[in-house]
């Protein structure tokens, strides 16, 4: 059975297309949440500004402007923030921009109902789980040719979506990699991603790892992380 929406919880939809805000808010507000619509980046942002959202949902197409900016503007506000999942297309340049931006999750066109509702009611049970910049020790595996090379790394700004890492060495953006590391209390968490892209930084690069292949167990175990780190 599908969570229930809370009539106090209150969500952001925000699309140039009419006709994407018409069919979807009506499957919203028929679950009990609050809804409020938004057909520009500008009147999103003015309504985020306005009300404390508990998760908004954006068009990567704005029409004044691309999802992508939108949500690197909600994370600049520099005020409590809403999560914000990005509705787009799969395609590699919409979901390295959904990367880029630290979108909480994506949702890709074309929308499916059920899929909507779930993601919905995943992240507000889980009370919004947000970024926090950390300091953890990551073990690192690049997979080629059947081997593998292992290196280590620091971890920052993790998220329901990615990781961000720094390491000395270098790895390709584009690549998959498998990497592994332990949580306050002693747990040991495994996952996948795929570097969306690299900065180099002093001593070093910096990569933005977007998860990738996370089943049930490893989704749960991810919102365990991070709710031990307060994030």
């Amino acid at each position: 059975m599908l969570p229930a929406g809370n009539p106090l919880k209150q969500i952001l939809l925000a699309s140039s297309s009419q006709s994407l805000l018409d069919r979807n808010s009506n499957l919203l507000m028929r679950r009990g949440f609050r809804l409020f619509k938004a057909t520009s980046g500008q009147e999103a942002l003015r309504i985020h500004g306005e009300n404390r959202l508990d998760l908004i949902l954006a068009d990567m197409q704005l029409g004044d402007m691309g999802g992508d900016l939108f949500c690197s503007r909600v994370h600049a506000a520099g005020r409590e923030r809403a999560s914000v999942i990005l509705i787009c297309h799969d395609t590699p340049d919409h979901l390295q921009r959904a990367a880029l931006c630290r979108a909480a999750a994506t949702i890709l066109r074309p929308i499916d109902p059920l899929k909507l509702v779930e993601t919905v009611g995943r992240f507000l049970a889980t009370e919004m789980v947000r970024s926090k910049r950390v300091d953890l020790k990551v073990d690192v595996w690049v997979a080629e040719s059947g081997s593998g090379a292992e290196f280590d790394c620091r971890s920052r700004d993790i998220s329901r979506s990615g990781i961000c890492l720094e390491s000395t060495a270098e790895i390709e953006q584009g690549r998959s990699i498998t990497f592994r590391f332990t949580v306050p209390g002693g747990s040991q968490l495994e996952l996948e991603g795929v570097v969306m892209r690299s900065m180099g930084v002093e001593g070093g690069k910096q990569y933005g790892v977007q998860f990738i292949n996370l089943c049930s167990s490893s989704s749960r175990q991810l919102d365990s992380c991070l709710a031990r780190l307060g994030a």
